[in-house]
């Protein structure tokens, strides 16, 4: 398992060092303008909890190819070509790990791609939000079985086209 971080993390950026606090904010060390600029961009990836915390994230819905039974790409001349949907997150995250669960035992950090998990009744939703930016309404679980494509899943209570995708 990943180990939770909790202490500070040193970056060098541009020839000058930036430090991460426990706080999350960005500190530079310095006294560089143009480096604090460049520094003030820089996003600290936000943390998420696991189910049964409701999250709303935004992103591109996308259509990706797996593997399915038997063996789930390990012979992939006689596994079942499978195609599942993505969001491709706008900004990367991290999932903190639950200690109370035997599924989401895991830290991820930087996760860019979610697995969508809805009912097959509404699978029509998702063909129509394909290659549009959305927010998802769900809950995170990690992946645990051949069919789970992603190291994070989220299954979608909602989803609804962004209305800020302009901005």
């Amino acid at each position: 398992m990943i180990q939770r971080m909790k202490k500070n993390i040193a970056i060098c950026f541009f020839s000058s060092l930036f430090f991460i606090n426990t706080v999350n904010e960005v500190v530079a060390i310095g006294k560089d303008n143009a480096i604090r600029e460049e520094v003030q961009k820089f996003e600290v990836t936000k943390w998420y909890d696991y189910e049964p915390a409701v999250v709303a994230l935004k992103g591109t819905v996308i259509l990706l190819d797996g593997y399915g039974p038997p063996n789930y790409g390990e012979n992939p001349k006689t596994d079942e070509k499978v195609r599942y949907y993505v969001l491709k997150l706008d900004k990367p995250i991290n999932v903190r790990a639950d200690s109370k669960s035997d599924i989401n035992t895991d830290d991820f950090l930087n996760e860019c791609l979610l697995q969508l998990v809805i009912l097959s009744d509404n699978l029509e939703i998702l063909r129509a939000k394909l290659g549009k930016k959305v927010v998802v309404t769900g809950m995170l679980y990690q992946g645990h079985t051949g069919h789970h494509y992603t190291n994070v899943l989220i299954e979608v209570k909602k989803i609804e086209l962004d209305k800020e995708k302009d901005k």
